[in-house]
């Protein structure tokens, strides 16, 4: 019994500075301010964009910064607020997305930190770049910034 316990101890605690080794190495990579995780923008999926863009403008008061024909975003205060009709926006759906100095250099740390990609660094603008990765529990992350 006390062998069994013994082993189930190890094991835990195994687990746990297997755990404690890759947050600190994700913790450690990131440290540098341009690998840095913040939220830069909340995307959220709409069906019809005028009413999208009346609600939060006109209803919510939030600036109008920036609009296309399917993306309209929104200044929040320290995060944008995305509005967007775009392929994968179905209404409901939400993208938290991550404000990087360098997308390359914060994906290829998660990656090694065990970070699964949909979709690697992928140009999105002349200057800006993407890439996509989900949550346990399916929700949709973005790290998005300069390549």
């Amino acid at each position: 019994m006390m062998k069994l316990q013994f082993m189930l101890c190890m094991s835990l605690w195994l687990a746990c500075a297997d755990s404690f080794s890759k947050a600190q190495a994700i913790k450690e990579t990131m440290a540098e301010p341009s690998h840095s995780l913040k939220v830069g923008y909340v995307m959220l999926g709409v069906a019809y964009m005028k009413r999208a863009t009346n609600f939060y403008r006109d209803q919510l008061g939030l600036k109008e910064v920036h609009r296309t024909d399917d993306v309209t975003f929104f200044d929040a205060g320290t995060i944008s607020i995305v509005v967007s009709t775009a392929v994968e926006k179905s209404p409901g759906s939400t993208e938290v997305v991550f404000s990087v100095g360098h997308v390359e250099k914060a994906y290829q740390a998660l990656n090694r930190a065990g970070i699964k990609f949909e979709r690697e660094p992928h140009q999105i603008t002349d200057s800006s770049w993407a890439a996509n990765f989900r949550d346990p529990d399916g929700h949709i992350l973005s790290l998005y910034g300069p390549k």
